[in-house]
């Protein structure tokens, strides 16, 4: 995305995972946080609930959200990104 961030998904882990442009997975931390490491934003395993997958096939960006075609589960998942920690 144009903020250098980018997303994989995995169809042997069944999952989706997001990377800095320099090969860290996670996101930064907001810049007022006193955490200093990435903060984890992959998730996923096989399954069908609202955060697993069976066979993910593509990932796409748009907008501040991600789309995963979830082959196995015959659907296609939204996720709206953001940082908001409430």
């Amino acid at each position: 995305d144009q903020t250098g961030y980018i997303f994989v998904v995995d169809a042997g882990t069944d999952s989706l995972y997001q990377f800095t442009q320099k090969g860290f997975e996670g996101v930064n931390p907001p810049p007022t946080s006193i955490q200093t490491k990435q903060i984890i934003a992959s998730f996923g395993g096989t399954g069908s609930g609202q955060y697993n997958f069976i066979d993910p096939s593509a990932v796409c960006y748009f907008r501040k959200v991600v789309y995963v075609a979830d082959k196995g589960n015959n659907r296609i998942c939204r996720y709206k990104l953001s940082t908001d920690l409430e």
